[in-house]
């Protein structure tokens, strides 16, 4: 019984150990996003742990770990490559994943730009952005073949314009084989500026 209690005891120590080194990283990364943004804008954030990784020092060591797996006793931070998701409720069907590397200092390696957020969130404002079924309406006016199906409208973000663009895919033909399985398909994009 002894023996059981102080294996517990040592468990939740390591595990205590390994979350507060955790969350504390997860504190200043979040707010060295907020630092940059409007600081209410960090809880439309979510830090992937997996595929996100530290460098860690271990005496002469460094090397990567995942940030899932913590930091250990008498190990130190060193940076890492963090990736996050941003999705905002007024932004249906849109997610922005992206990544960042930062040094043992909590300082962006190389300059991070939020481009991918529009100026409604960070203002506080009300979305500008026009409803999901206008741009459905929209993309059925300018198909240029009628086809068997039509997706939702997707929003995407266009890095080398640093523009939002409404997505909608006309599936035209599809083929299968025996086993139901998509073999071929023939669709048309339909894009369009917000």
């Amino acid at each position: 019984m002894k023996s059981t209690l102080l294996l517990l005891i040592f468990s939740l120590s390591a595990y205590s150990q390994k979350s507060i080194d955790t969350l504390y990283i997860k504190i200043k990364i979040d707010s060295l996003i907020a630092s940059k943004l409007n600081g209410n804008v960090i809880k439309y954030f979510k830090l992937e742990n997996n595929p996100s990784s530290m460098r860690i020092q271990d005496g002469n060591k460094i090397f990567p770990r995942s940030f899932k797996k913590g930091i250990r006793e008498n190990e130190v931070f060193r940076g890492g490559t963090f990736y996050y998701t941003f999705q905002h409720p007024e932004i249906p069907n849109f997610s922005y994943f992206f990544h960042f590397k930062i040094n043992e200092k909590f300082e962006f390696i190389v300059p991070q730009e939020f481009n991918f957020i529009p100026d409604f969130v960070i203002s506080g404002k009300k979305s500008n952005f026009i409803s999901l079924k206008k741009v459905t309406e929209i993309a059925k006016k300018n198909i240029s073949k009628k086809g068997i199906k039509m997706s939702k409208p997707k929003i995407e973000y266009k890095e080398d314009s640093k523009s939002f663009n409404y997505l909608v895919v006309n599936t035209i033909k599809e083929k299968n084989d025996k086993r139901g399985e998509i073999i071929f398909s023939e669709y048309e994009y339909i894009y369009r500026l917000r």
